[in-house]
């Protein structure tokens, strides 16, 4: 059996269904972010309703790959070039996982703050502006630097190299979940207090 990787596209999930089809069940990775984990579901389901068994299992996202060619994972449906890229070239490239389609969803990842925060900070959403209101940013353990939140490690999403390369005041804080960034973010939103996150 071959095992796939694959970007999310409804057409390839009957690729998927038949490529897979000698597994007794069927294992779609289950990573720490929303969209990964509701499409995980959206696409076990599909399987699910042509016949397969599938079962979902907790897997690191960047060791997923190898998990593929070892044979305990058996689908991946999202594949975030910039974060888990190499990771998923080095397994493409040893044979042992192919792409099964792609799709041309443009993705934007960045640097975010609320509306709010304009206000207090003149020239938004010029980098060196932001870098310039870093104190405002500040919380008690990054005092005097401000605090960007970032995502959770595993993302790699590469932060501190960014903050180091522009000399920006600003200490990067990962957070450890998704939901920590989100619920960050509504407490501050609640407070109008001054925040720079992932998004």
């Amino acid at each position: 059996m071959r095992k796939i990787a694959k970007a999310a596209g409804a057409a390839a999930f009957l690729m998927v269904g038949a490529q897979v089809a000698a597994a007794d069940t069927i294992n779609i990775p289950l990573h720490n972010w929303s969209s990964q984990l509701v499409g995980a579901r959206i696409v076990g389901n599909m399987l699910e309703m042509v016949g397969e068994k599938v079962a979902y299992v907790s897997a690191d996202s960047q060791v997923v790959y190898t998990s593929m060619c070892e044979g305990d994972i058996h689908l991946v449906h999202e594949v975030w070039q910039g974060a888990f890229g190499v990771s998923y070239e080095k397994q493409l490239n040893a044979g042992c996982v192919i792409t099964a389609t792609t799709h041309e969803a443009k993705t934007r990842e960045e640097w975010w703050y609320p509306a709010y925060v304009e206000e207090a900070c003149p020239g938004l959403p010029d980098w060196e502006a932001l870098n310039n209101c870093a104190e405002m940013f500040a919380t008690a353990a990054t005092k005097p630097q401000g605090r960007f939140l970032a995502g959770p490690v595993d993302w790699l999403k590469h932060d501190q190299e960014r903050v180091d390369g522009l000399g920006m005041n600003f200490k990067v804080v990962n957070a450890g979940s998704a939901a920590a960034l989100w619920a960050e973010l509504e407490s501050a939103s609640k407070r109008k207090a001054p925040i720079v996150l992932f998004n």
